[in-house]
């Protein structure tokens, strides 16, 4: 699967969903956004972008965030600008798991931007992307695959349950359910971003109301026109199931209602996936089907029919299945652990200057210990060892230099000195949280 995507994006730079280059407005490192200091550049879209952002507190505190931004020439249209701020707090109302929350909104001169968690993960198309490397096609473990799927169709149900404070249902629709706007962390749990922008931008530019707004990446749209309900977020959450059972496109180059046209219903997962079970077959189907009234009549339905499925077929479900892929095993150390076991092993052909060190050390050594020994009254410095380079992380990108303390003396305390007894340090002298 190709990543398209108006939010995130890698290294080749951003790409919209026609698949067109779009150069990203990129402020500097630095630059402060309310409470909020830009730390460094994540990804750009066609009308947004988004950086790694830290939030300063009392004591040393700090706290990363996401901030997500509306690029120059979109919010300078007022119109888009009020519909962008209204979405987004109607996000504010779903409180999920699998829900990635906005957590404040601003405005800074002419920039309006939301402030989210960071998720320490990859996108699923990011995900799915880097398998295609390594492995064609690059289909997903069963239980890998169908554990997205439940917490997205988990937190898709709660955002369309979602209730205002006055207890009214918002009638909320995601209409842009795509594997670029699902973010699984390292935990092995998904969430479901980008509420509301796309509706945003769907409303601004088309003209003529919500009945003829169309949104969302044309391979994941509904194929149903006019008002939408929850039921077209089970039909582009079931594109993304078929996609990560079988490793393929379900609508390359062309989308649902072109494809369902000319076909009667589409391709069933086991044409591409054999070793699939009727159970989960029929559960991909029902939610991709061409009428509206044949899917399942929500979200919640959808995941407890994907959770019959895998038990019915002794699947193993776990998060931490998904995790191991998010953050390969053979690199857990060099990712989370600023050891020596991060660091090259020697090989066997380098056995020999190993040894010939190990002896130059033992004739060293026993030259030392016939040298005459220093008084009994001089110091004697313990040599520091060797400093070993900690890996790189995002929390030391985001993290400030403490100052160090001081180096300890090197000189002799004079024998006859008295030692005076020193007075209790208060209880807050420094940053508690410096170390």
């Amino acid at each position: 699967m190709e990543e398209r995507t108006e939010t995130f994006q890698g290294p080749n730079g951003p790409r919209n969903d026609d698949g067109e280059g779009a150069r990203p407005h990129a402020p500097e490192a630095g630059r402060t956004l309310g409470p909020y200091e830009l730390v460094s550049f994540l990804g750009a879209g066609g009308m947004a972008e988004v950086w790694v952002a830290v939030r300063r507190g009392g004591f040393g505190f700090r706290q990363v965030f996401a901030i997500k931004m509306i690029r120059p020439e979109y919010a300078k249209d007022p119109a888009f600008r009020a519909m962008f701020l209204n979405e987004a707090r109607l996000a504010s109302h779903v409180r999920h798991t699998n829900v990635l929350p906005v957590l404040d909104l601003g405005e800074e001169g002419e920039t309006v931007y939301q402030a989210m968690p960071l998720v320490e993960g990859e996108s699923v198309a990011a995900l799915v992307k880097r398998l295609a490397r390594t492995q064609l096609p690059p289909q997903l473990p069963l239980g890998a695959a169908l554990r997205i799927c439940i917490d997205v169709a988990r937190g898709l149900h709660a955002a369309h349950e979602a209730r205002d404070e006055a207890g009214q249902r918002l009638e909320l629709v995601h209409r842009d359910v795509s594997p670029h706007n699902i973010l699984v962390g390292v935990d092995g749990v998904a969430k479901v971003a980008d509420f509301g922008i796309a509706k945003a931008f769907g409303l601004a530019h088309t003209g003529n109301g919500e009945a003829d707004a169309i949104i969302g990446k044309r391979a994941y749209r509904a194929p149903e026109r006019g008002v939408l309900d929850r039921r077209a977020d089970i039909f582009s959450l079931g594109v993304v199931l078929w996609e990560l059972l079988t490793g393929e496109r379900l609508f390359q180059g062309t989308e649902a209602t072109s494809f369902l046209a000319k076909a009667p219903h589409v391709p069933d997962v086991r044409t591409h996936r054999p070793d699939i079970s009727a159970a989960i077959a029929e559960t991909a189907a029902r939610a991709l089907a061409a009428d509206v009234a044949a899917r399942y009549p929500s979200a919640e339905d959808f995941a407890d029919a994907m959770e019959r499925a895998a038990r019915a077929d002794e699947i193993d479900l776990s998060s931490k299945i998904v995790g191991s892929l998010v953050t390969p095993a053979a690199d857990a150390d060099e990712t989370h652990a600023p050891t020596t076991s991060s660091l090259p092993r020697p090989s066997s052909r380098r056995t020999w200057p190993a040894l010939a060190l190990g002896g130059v050390l033992v004739v060293a050594a026993s030259l030392l210990a016939l040298a005459p020994r220093p008084p009994a009254h001089a110091p004697v410095v313990a040599s520091s060892p060797p400093t070993v380079a900690p890996v790189v992380s995002v929390a030391a990108e985001i993290a400030t230099a403490d100052a160090a303390p001081p180096p300890p003396s090197s000189k002799p305390t004079p024998a006859a000195a008295p030692r005076r007894k020193r007075a209790p340090a208060p209880k807050f002298d420094s940053n508690p949280y410096a170390h």
